[in-house]
């Protein structure tokens, strides 16, 4: 099974592309863009080199050993109390979800897009089988408005200015609205928001799982994977076999390498890590769909290479085939040079031509931060077509207007892999001279975190109740008062007239968020650990700690001991079983011109407060 054939045949669309050069240009210029931000997340030092072999050795064990991999995975994550469905085929997939959402009979299913998800037709399905579905991801909402296809895979519209933009947001609602960026985000956030609280199922992607531990991850910024997962009383999640990782030990390194390509920072705002059922979620059923579609029989075709592939997306922005022509000729949610290789080994009947497309350069592999051969792979995958390569670099050339015209392809790759550059150093031996406080608070507040360090918890307790006053704000949710460890705060809360709404007020009686909870001015959550390499708040979840006190509030606040402060995460030991959340920031969006608006769908302001004693 196919992706769904929203495009005509490769030779037509690549034609199509060419002739439009508005909307190749403002690719171009995000591309651009994301190469400058890659060339300052990505420099050429020790640490940077040594994180990259770390990764690169994790994702080739696993891609020796995936088959091993994946019988633990589904036997730890039983463990956990999810239900594990292996689907060898997108056909075995969809039926799978379908029946169980037939079954469900669910009033709205909040669908979170995602390349494996787009790879075997679910949204179709789901059209097909009457069952109301809404995205919740800002991009992914427009383009199905359009009918369109993502023209780069960490910029679906990239390809779209903001007047674009703006224009499809009047024709879908028939508001007007100014073509800003923030207003454009601040229309579809509050047109998207209702649909958490509505929904009853989440579909959604995980970016890898834990075999080790039958942990899944999820790593975001905008704030709506983690809405879903707070909010949705069942949770499908929906995962190819190659993003399996071994260790939990290994996934620091993986996320840490795919963010720096993908956004620029060192780790997603938001990472929710799943390792129980009911540890401050509100579902009650987590189903884990692992697709295969012929990757366990990769190796064995001599490509176990694009098994290691994380989703970094930098391969495409050295393309000159997404330079030129974009990615959505590809018809296919997998871009740029390994996307061609996973495309044509999944779908090798109507995909085969786009391998011949790809210029024999090494600019894919060099920006590869895990050395995949992506030219070698390339090789072979022409070798391997079933037919003629009829989509070969000689054929696709003559598709091109020739009468008194060049060429409007050039194969040189455009761009200078950053790894080659001279840059400053990263930070990270420099930090070192610094004591952990320090950078832990730099590092907060260069992600937009206000930080106040209290030298009690008096005074941790008399700061907050004065910026809640401050702000006018009249009800609070909260952890467990416990938890927080802050005597007397409900009653100081109280003195100024604030109301504390704890985790015992946070459901109904028909299990659906209260109201306060489902739309609060603030939170109080406490960190269990603060990792200061990072500037990364670590809270674990349970019964008296929803994931909703982060996800629903406007603005958080986050109490940091100081004794749970640690230098690195290899300083913080710390075994659990039940889930965490890594927190780096309020959320955000790339998703106009790959530039960042805040606030996306979760957080807007965090505080932390740094308590001495």
């Amino acid at each position: 099974m196919s992706m769904d054939p929203l495009l005509p045949p490769f030779p037509e669309a690549l034609r199509l592309a060419l002739r439009d050069d508005r909307t190749r240009h403002n690719l171009q210029d995000v591309i651009a863009a994301r190469q400058a931000m890659r060339a300052q997340a990505w420099p050429a030092s020790p640490r940077i080199q040594r994180l990259s072999e770390q990764a690169r050795r994790s994702r080739e064990h696993t891609a020796a050993h995936l088959s091993e991999h994946l019988a633990l995975l589904s036997e730890r994550a039983q463990g956990n109390g999810f239900h594990v469905f292996q689907a060898a085929t997108s056909v075995d997939a969809v039926a799978h979800i379908v029946g169980l959402l037939q079954n469900a009979r669910p009033r709205t299913i909040a669908f979170v897009k995602g390349g494996v998800l787009d790879e075997i037709g679910l949204w179709r399905a789901l059209q097909e089988a009457g069952l109301h579905t809404v995205d919740v991801d800002m991009a992914a909402y427009l383009l199905r408005a359009m009918g369109d296809l993502p023209a780069h895979p960490v910029v679906p519209l990239g390809h779209l200015s903001v007047r674009d933009m703006t224009a499809l947001w009047e024709e879908i609602t028939g508001h007007a609205l100014r073509p800003q960026p923030e207003a454009l985000v601040n229309a579809l956030r509050n047109r998207i928001m209702p649909t958490f609280e509505r929904a009853d199922v989440g579909i959604l992607p995980a970016t890898f799982a834990v075999a080790e531990t039958g942990g899944l991850i999820f790593a975001e910024d905008e704030g709506h994977v983690a809405k879903t997962l707070a909010h949705a009383s069942t949770l499908i999640v929906i995962m190819s076999i190659d993003r399996i990782v071994e260790r939990w030990g290994d996934v620091g390194p993986l996320l840490e390498v795919r963010n720096r390509h993908r956004a620029g920072e060192t780790l997603p705002r938001h990472t929710v890590v799943l390792r129980s059922l009911d540890a401050g979620l509100r579902a009650r059923e987590i189903h884990l769909v692992l697709v295969d579609n012929g990757r366990s029989r990769w190796a064995e075709w001599g490509f176990s290479e694009a098994l290691m592939c994380i989703g970094c997306g930098a391969c495409a922005d050295v393309s000159p085939v997404m330079h030129k022509v974009g990615g959505q000729v590809y018809n296919s949610p997998y871009m740029g040079g390994i996307g061609a290789v996973i495309s044509s080994l999944l779908w090798p009947n109507t995909h085969g031509d786009i391998a011949c497309l790809t210029p024999p350069c090494s600019s894919c592999r060099d920006a590869c931060p895990l050395d995949i051969p992506i030219d070698e792979l390339h090789r072979r995958i022409r070798a391997r077509l079933p037919r003629p390569p009829e989509g070969s670099l000689a054929r696709l050339v003559r598709l091109m207007p020739q009468k008194g015209q060049e060429s409007p392809i050039e194969w040189e790759a455009p761009f200078v892999y950053p790894g080659q550059m001279e840059h400053l150093p990263d930070g990270g031996e420099q930090e070192e001279v610094r004591s952990p406080l320090e950078r832990l608070v730099r590092g907060l507040v260069a992600r937009g975190i206000a930080v106040y360090r209290a030298e009690s918890a008096v005074a941790a307790r008399l700061h907050l109740a004065g910026v809640l006053n401050a702000m006018n704000i009249s009800r609070v949710i909260g952890w467990d008062e416990r938890d927080l460890e802050l005597p007397g705060l409900r009653d100081a809360l109280e003195a100024v007239g604030i109301a504390y709404i704890g985790p015992g007020e946070a459901f109904t009686r028909q299990e659906h968020l209260a109201p306060a909870w489902a739309r609060a001015a603030a939170g109080v959550v406490v960190a269990d650990a603060a990792v200061a390499e990072s500037a990364a708040l670590v809270l674990s979840l349970g019964r008296q700690r929803p994931l909703a006190a982060l996800t629903n509030a406007r603005t958080l606040f986050v109490l940091v001991p100081a004794g749970r402060l640690f230098p690195t995460w290899q300083d913080w030991e710390r075994a659990w079983a039940g889930n965490l959340v890594i927190v780096r920031g309020p959320t955000r969006t790339l998703m106009v011109r790959g530039k960042e608006v805040q606030p996306g769908m979760g957080v807007e302001h965090i505080h932390a407060i740094v308590i001495d004693d």
